[in-house]
């Protein structure tokens, strides 16, 4: 009965009284009942020693597997705690739930410390990165970091090979790991164990235990349940690195490293946050690249994306590690500049980024010089929210470009109310079509030999229910960025045909109208059918139509530019360049194109009279179109000394306010009648 008892003393308490009753029987009970021998009492004995030491034996082995029971639903009740709070780890809480698992194994499998250790392959080093120590037992984790591998030889061997290490004295080490054995005394470690940390047969690190003041040797069952918590850590890390890679395509420019808009914004939003508590200032800087088109085409992509890498390093290089930069999109930076303390020290650092650009940056054996151009904004003056900052700086961003580049501008009030001003009219632009706030004025055009009207040019108006007439100086550059100059220009267009046909056919003296094209019209691949649709609708002939185009488009724009003109040249009408002069024109591309007449741009006209080079120019531009066989046309005519230079110079016609002020197509029907 006394073997299912934990405790030996009840059994040694048994055999004692069972042995001196044996004894007691012996030497005690009157021989006269029973006739015992010696060796009869010697056998008693000898069977109540052998049944003592069978129920030791079988108490011993009761007790072990009692023990290990135990100590086996206390690892299971330890595993499942910790797998438990692992299964919620992410890179938040990594820290605090390994810093869990250390202390339960550690103290449950009666170490002095337990540690993680993480290798970096790359390096070939290791760190202490987690540990855990039993009081009065002093932390070794700033001591154990960026470990050579050649520290410890063996025991990295050994778990590179996926072997777990149980030691329960270093004397017990084999000669190859004398250097091992070396550090580890240092540490003045008695026993230890290493459980390697793999997951896809890479080592990612290994989990250590070691005792200081015993020696102490692990079984195998707890080494069996070591290696399952190392398991589990595995598990845990490689969901941390997938959390991370989907955190860095999330947050992080692909091709930089660097932030992208969405983490540039939530640091911004931090940013003002605690600016508010210092009452301190932030600089937001958006700096552009100049020309970076010419790097990809002249060592390709590839070579654009190294200058792209190379850029970012130097902004970063040059910024504080609390400031941030950020990749906003294609050759675009995003800079916040934190903690401004006076108005010089966003100067200074402006100054700073902006010089990144004076040594030229190599790629593929290439050097090149770039510039780059940035708008700054300052919080608060410019804007107590992401969006607002953002948005001035980008506005002085395109006025650094607008005033030539290679610079950096400060957002000014005038800048955001130009802006506002323009935003303002390009939502208002959006409904002046379809609200008919368009109108169409012309502008005589005339014979300057015999002083006929030969023909008029079509300008548009915007009457502004609340500006009045707004100048298209100011709508038509909104409606080329908005979009809107197709539409516009085609409503330009068929208006003005509708318009010369309704003069012919009220029996007044037929005349061509002229209608200028913009660059993003002779991008639209559909514009032949266009004219030639407006002209069938109209009833127009293609005779009586001519189109302007600038020089810029005639000499700038891709040779389908030529291929162009002639499907519109074969329609019938006949085909101007405007403003001639204003460009670098290359006369061997002038001579390809199909037109029949040439505008003198308007300031050589203005020069007339005051300045002899613009006369020179004059003259040339008059002498060319004799040479080419094409009509030359005047425009800006405002005084009788400019009308009498151009008409000894044999200038074909003249438009301006000395014969006709651009007027509505009403009053232009009066002129026509009267003639």
């Amino acid at each position: 009965m006394s073997v299912v008892f934990n405790n030996r003393w009840v059994i040694a308490a048994v055999a004692f009284s069972s042995l001196l009753t044996q004894i007691a029987v012996w030497v005690l009970m009157p021989r006269i009942f029973v006739l015992i021998n010696s060796s009869d009492h010697v056998v008693r004995l000898g069977l109540v020693g052998f049944s003592v030491s069978l129920a030791y034996y079988i108490n011993q082995l009761y007790t072990t597997r009692l023990k290990e029971l135990t100590e086996k639903v206390l690892f299971q009740k330890m595993i499942s705690n910790i797998s438990f709070e692992l299964v919620t780890i992410n890179q938040y809480n990594f820290s605090e739930k390994i810093e869990y698992m250390l202390k339960l194994s550690g103290e449950i499998l009666s170490s002095d410390r337990c540690s993680l250790y993480l290798l970096n392959e790359s390096s070939n080093r290791f760190s202490n990165t987690h540990e855990w120590c039993q009081k009065g037992i002093n932390r070794e984790i700033h001591n154990l970091q960026d470990i050579p591998y050649e520290e410890f030889p063996w025991l990295i061997g050994k778990l590179q090979q996926g072997e777990s290490l149980c030691i329960e004295s270093l004397d017990d080490l084999p000669k190859e790991a004398a250097v091992d054995c070396a550090h580890l005394k240092l540490k003045d470690i008695q026993s230890f164990a290493a459980i390697p940390i793999v997951n896809s047969d890479r080592i990612l690190g290994f989990i250590s235990l070691s005792t200081l003041s015993v020696k102490t040797q692990w079984t195998a069952n707890q080494m069996s349940h070591l290696n399952i918590l190392a398991n589990l850590v595995a598990d845990a890390l490689s969901k941390i690195d997938a959390e991370k890679e989907i955190e860095r395509m999330a947050y992080y420019d692909h091709l930089t490293g660097l932030p992208n808009r969405i983490l540039f914004n939530d640091r911004l939003s931090q940013a003002i946050k605690l600016s508010q508590r210092t009452e301190t200032s932030i600089g937001v800087m958006f700096l552009d690249l100049d020309l970076f088109k010419s790097v990809n085409d002249t060592v390709g992509h590839d070579g654009g994306d190294q200058l792209l890498r190379e850029v970012a390093q130097r902004l970063t290089q040059n910024l504080r590690k609390s400031d941030t930069v950020s990749r906003f999109g294609g050759d675009e930076f995003l800079m916040i500049i934190n903690n401004i303390q006076k108005e010089e020290d966003i100067y200074t650092v402006s100054n700073t980024l902006m010089s990144i650009f004076e040594e030229p940056f190599t790629v593929h054996s290439h050097e090149f010089f770039m510039t780059a151009s940035a708008g700054v904004a300052v919080y608060p003056q410019d804007g107590d929210h992401v969006a607002a900052l953002i948005k001035h700086a980008d506005i002085a961003l395109y006025k650094a470009k607008e005033q030539g580049k290679n610079q950096y501008l400060f957002c000014s009030s005038l800048m955001k109310n130009e802006v506002a001003e323009q935003i303002r009219l390009t939502h208002q632009l959006y409904r002046a079509l379809e609200r008919n706030e368009f109108v169409l004025y012309y502008q005589p055009q005339i014979n300057i030999q015999t002083g006929d009207l030969i023909g008029v040019e079509a300008l548009i108006r915007w009457q502004h229910p609340e500006m009045g007439m707004v100048s298209p100086g100011v709508f038509i550059p909104l409606a080329e960025q908005t979009g809107l100059i197709n539409s516009i220009g085609e409503w330009v267009l068929k208006t003005a045909c509708a318009q010369n046909k309704a003069w012919q056919e009220a029996w007044l003296i037929p005349i061509q109208v002229a209608v200028n094209l913009s660059v993003q019209q002779f991008r639209n691949t559909d514009l032949v059918g266009l004219v030639k649709n407006t002209l069938t609708e109209t009833g127009l002939s293609p005779k009586y139509l001519e189109l302007e185009i600038t020089e810029s488009i005639a000499i700038k724009e891709s040779t389908d530019i030529i291929s162009i003109l002639n499907e519109l040249k074969a329609l019938g009408l006949t085909i101007a360049i405007d403003d001639f002069g204003t460009e670098y024109s290359s006369l061997s591309r002038v001579k390809q194109l199909p037109i029949d007449r040439i505008k003198m741009a308007i300031q050589f006209v203005r020069g007339i009279g005051k300045n002899q080079k613009d006369e020179a120019i004059a003259n040339v531009i008059i002498r060319l179109a004799k040479n080419l066989n094409v009509k030359i046309i005047a425009e800006g005519v405002e005084t009788r000394e400019q009308l009498d230079f151009l008409k000894a110079e044999l200038c074909d016609e003249v438009q301006g306010y000395y014969y006709y002020k651009p007027m509505p197509a009403q009053e232009i029907s009066v002129i026509l009648r009267q003639l």
